[in-house]
């Protein structure tokens, strides 16, 4: 026996029974659908959709049509109405829908179609929502992030104009410690302590009039140059506003290092602790100037424990900064270097900077050797003579000179005095 499907009518599937000996017919199958079921099971696709099946026929009758929940009236009628006339495949060469056109047995076939106006109407419902939760959230972290620099921006303005002031000797202030940014208060601790222990040596210096050379040297590292620090805070400002807080922390790093150093009340250092010292102080001027300033620090190993005075070379070092260096420039440079000459040491301090005259060099170093009268009113060169002399005796030599490159080289010369763990060995007396 052969079962064909012939045709389908309302609900109603009809075939043919065929003898396959005679090839007569040998009677009718019929299978009836119900309608309710069948759009239960249309519906499980997907209810909103925008979703229409139609059956027609080969006559151009339509024999069931399903439209789910999201399909218009007017839709619906114009997807029936051009069943009727069957022109269904030209809604898919229009673009006006998408779907499939497939035949069912031999003289029907079923439509499956979905508006493209309506479904993209739809995605962009579902997509809207997404959109604007992600611009609000992304309107949030922008306030936020202005929010969070504005307060830095607060703090760090209100730390200049703090600097400002004790720049012009009111020494009584202090930087006040606000927000939540950890790196400006630890900046703010390490200044407000320098300015307690500047305070504390003033008023044992200038107010009891103890001239104690120990007393001088605590009153000479309590010192800093204001203006380079107003310069590194601005310079914090500046990246704070025009880089993120990666950097600005590494800044925050090294500075607060010098301030804690500063504020060491330790009489000697060792030669590689002075050049370390000196190192990071380069360096918060080369974050600022990448482009226009070079360094070079070369010292041998042995004279690495090499013991001297506190604060002794950092004052040449500054007055190459002060005096001598351009950032107009891009090739600034400086170098230090020591050396073994005979039973002496060597340290010189080499820059390609602005230079002076003869009679500017004559005048500086004959007033470099000359006894300091009164309290002493800087990290002069004078001071650092004055300084090496006590701890070095005569064997000292503070010299300028210009170089072959055009700038001034600093050269200081002594008798060693070198550490061994706890201990400490002249190879030379001082006081001989």
């Amino acid at each position: 026996m052969i079962k064909e499907h012939q045709a389908i009518t309302g609900f109603t599937l009809t075939a043919p029974l065929i003898n396959p000996s005679t090839l007569r017919n040998a009677g009718t199958i019929s299978l009836t659908f119900s309608s309710s079921y069948l759009r239960q099971e249309l519906e499980q696709l997907n209810s909103q959709a925008h979703l229409q099946a139609a059956l027609v026929s080969d006559t151009n009758r339509v024999l069931y049509h399903y439209s789910d929940s999201r399909v218009s009236a007017v839709d619906r009628e114009k997807v029936a109405t051009t069943a009727t006339k069957g022109s269904l495949p030209e809604l898919l060469q229009e673009q006006t829908y998408q779907g499939q056109i497939e035949p069912l047995g031999v003289s029907n076939s079923v439509a499956v179609l979905v508006n493209n106006s309506a479904h993209r109407a739809q995605l962009w419902g579902l997509v809207a929502p997404i959109l604007t939760l992600a611009t609000v959230m992304l309107a949030i972290l922008i306030l936020s992030l202005r929010l969070t620099f504005r307060r830095y921006q607060t703090q760090l303005t209100a730390m200049i104009q703090k600097m400002h002031q004790i720049g012009k000797g009111q020494l009584g202030e202090r930087l006040a410690k606000t927000g939540n940014n950890d790196d400006l208060n630890v900046l703010a601790t390490g200044v407000n302590d320098m300015l307690t222990e500047i305070n504390q040596y003033v008023y044992q210096i200038y107010q009891l009039k103890i001239a104690q050379q120990d007393a001088n040297m605590k009153a000479l590292q309590a010192q800093i140059n204001p203006h380079f620090m107003y310069n590194t805070l601005e310079y914090i400002r500046m990246a704070a506003l025009d880089a993120g807080q990666r950097d600005l922390a590494q800044v925050v790093f090294s500075f607060a290092n010098l301030l804690r150093n500063n504020t060491d009340q330790g009489p000697t250092a060792t030669l590689g602790d002075e050049l370390r010292f000196i190192e990071k102080y380069i360096y918060l001027y080369q974050v600022r100037y990448p482009k226009q300033l070079a360094y070079q620090i070369r010292v041998p190993d042995d004279l690495q424990q090499l013991v001297m005075p506190k604060f002794t070379l950092q004052p040449l070092v500054e007055n190459y900064f002060v005096h001598g260096v351009n950032f107009a420039r891009q090739d600034n440079a400086i170098s230090i270097t020591a050396r073994h000459v005979g039973d002496h040491v060597e340290v010189a301090v080499i820059n390609n900077g602005q230079s002076l005259s003869e009679a500017e060099l004559l005048r500086v170093n004959q007033h470099i050797v000359q006894p300091i009268e009164g309290p002493p009113q800087s990290i002069g060169l004078q001071n650092v003579y004055a300084r090496l002399a006590q701890f070095f005796g005569d064997s000292v030599a503070l010299t300028l000179h210009r170089n072959d490159y055009g700038g001034i080289t600093t050269t200081v010369v002594f008798r060693p005095r070198y550490q061994k763990g706890e201990e400490q060995h002249d190879r030379h007396d001082p006081g001989r």
